[in-house]
């Protein structure tokens, strides 16, 4: 009887932490994509929306300038296309110096992020 308690005491906490894991983390998160690219946009969206309290989503050229205080955290997706000029002129973040919210960087983000604030990883 002794083993069969630990064995039942086992599976319980195995199921009580999957069933934890699935609850929503109470985060605010903001997808930054790209204009023309509402497919892979909606993916990232559908994909976050089951992991995140909230999910937004906007473009590049649509960021809300309160960004910083109504997401928790950003995901910027920049494709690296034809239609890009290299270096991009700007960031859809906005000065390096005012950015404070924690930042995924997906797609060639890293690259252009680095070369338009001028931090390592722009070249190289």
């Amino acid at each position: 009887m002794h083993s069969t308690h630990r064995l039942l005491s086992t599976i319980l906490v195995v199921v009580s932490s999957l069933s934890a894991q699935s609850e929503k983390l109470p985060l605010r998160v903001l997808f930054i994509g790209e204009a023309g690219h509402e497919a892979r946009t909606e993916d990232f969206v559908a994909f976050l929306a089951t992991r995140f309290a909230v999910v937004q989503a906007v473009t590049h050229a649509t960021v809300p300038s309160d960004v910083q205080t109504s997401a928790d955290v950003v995901l910027l997706d920049w494709n690296q296309g034809e239609k890009t000029q290299l270096p991009p002129p700007s960031c859809p973040l906005g000065l390096r110096a005012q950015w404070k919210t924690p930042t995924v960087l997906l797609g060639s983000a890293g690259l252009f992020v680095a070369c338009i604030w001028k931090v390592n990883g722009g070249s190289g």
